[in-house]
């Protein structure tokens, strides 16, 4: 998901408060932890009961990550009943025609400006990371046997939150198809995957069901079984997902004096596009294989060298993988240079092995 995810684009993983933690964790490696947004609560708390040993657990948990820092969020809001909005303020005030009024921050050169309460009920009440959505009773209406089956009220928010109309909406483990139902209720593109043969007959027996709802009242489902040919030359997604602590980066000497060391080990040329610089070593630089944003430190075993170009494409987004995938093709990485890249990578691995 990480490497088909465009730019901006944003992942939502559910699962429950037994593997949160590691999950998390997981998507710390490969995200980054500077693009984990939120711990998303889904509370659905109908039917609790007292239990002897623990707390009814009544939530689950949806860890939301962004591809990049260009990945924004749509305003979200939900419906505001005065009597809820009048409990939560205690400020209000009555101008001279009777009029309720709040005194509100935000304004100018962040000076307080009045607020009227009618336009703020007008706006809805912002989403927080708490979400009160009911799961699926029995006798839902939407309910289609499938038992991991969510409601579409939770997957409607995801996709408002986080994609425009036309937009292309992913899920790779559709099921019961509430993914593309969502998508199509409000103007998305969509793709659906599943190892389940009856997949297909419920994405569109639900799209008739839900046709009225639909922003084109007529899709066009396009079905395959072949799975997609790989553009990433079979490559991990990722090169390390080691997260070190503050001291163990202060450890090490700046990457910069570790030239001529890489020099002896590397050779001299580009690891990111193959390119020999035996005239001039001096024109390579040092920089991380896996960046600073996905947990990369100073570590010796964590350098390598780049000319200026691939330095300035690589940035602190990339890893050393996605450099050589990324430039592979945009056709940067000719055949003739992939030779210095496997002899650089035999001549690390000596390296490691001392």
């Amino acid at each position: 998901m990480h490497r088909v995810l465009r730019s901006d684009g944003s992942l939502y993983l559910h699962c429950d408060p037994t593997a949160s933690h590691y999950l998390r964790a997981l998507c710390d490696g490969i995200f980054g932890r500077r693009n984990f947004r939120n711990e998303i609560v889904w509370h659905y708390g109908q039917r609790i009961a007292f239990l002897k040993k623990n707390f009814s657990g009544k939530h689950d948990t949806i860890l939301f990550y962004a591809k990049g820092s260009s990945a924004g969020l749509n305003r979200v809001s939900m419906e505001w009943k005065k009597e809820d909005f009048l409990a939560h303020r205690h400020d209000v005030k009555v101008d001279e025609d009777g009029n309720e009024y709040i005194w509100t921050d935000g304004g100018p050169s962040g000076q307080r400006y009045v607020r009227m309460v009618d336009d703020v009920l007008k706006a809805g009440k912002p989403v927080d990371d708490v979400w009160d959505i009911p799961i699926l009773n029995s006798s839902a209406k939407e309910r289609t046997g499938f038992p991991t089956q969510k409601p579409l009220a939770l997957y409607e928010r995801i996709i408002r939150a986080s994609s425009n109309p036309g937009d292309i909406v992913l899920d790779p483990f559709c099921g019961c198809a509430t993914t593309p139902v969502a998508a199509e209720r409000l103007g998305r593109q969509w793709a659906g995957m599943d190892i389940w043969d009856g997949a297909l007959a419920v994405v569109r027996q639900r799209m008739e069901d839900n046709r009225q709802l639909l922003a084109d009242p007529d899709p066009q489902i396009h079905y395959e079984t072949d799975p997609p040919s790989r553009t990433d030359a079979g490559d991990e997604a990722v090169l390390s997902l080691r997260t070190p602590t503050g001291r163990a980066r202060r450890r090490h000497p700046p990457p910069r004096q570790q030239h001529e060391r890489l020099l002896l080990d590397i050779g001299a040329f580009c690891q990111g596009c193959g390119r020999d610089y035996n005239f001039d070593p001096r024109v390579l630089e040092v920089d991380h294989m896996s960046p600073r944003s996905d947990g990369g430190t100073d570590a010796y075993d964590n350098l390598t060298l780049l000319c200026p170009p691939c330095n300035r494409a690589k940035l602190d987004r990339l890893t050393l993988t996605g450099l050589q995938q990324q430039n592979r093709r945009e056709g940067y990485l000719l055949e003739e240079n992939e030779r210095n890249l496997r002899i650089g990578r035999a001549r690390g691995g000596r390296r490691r092995r001392r």
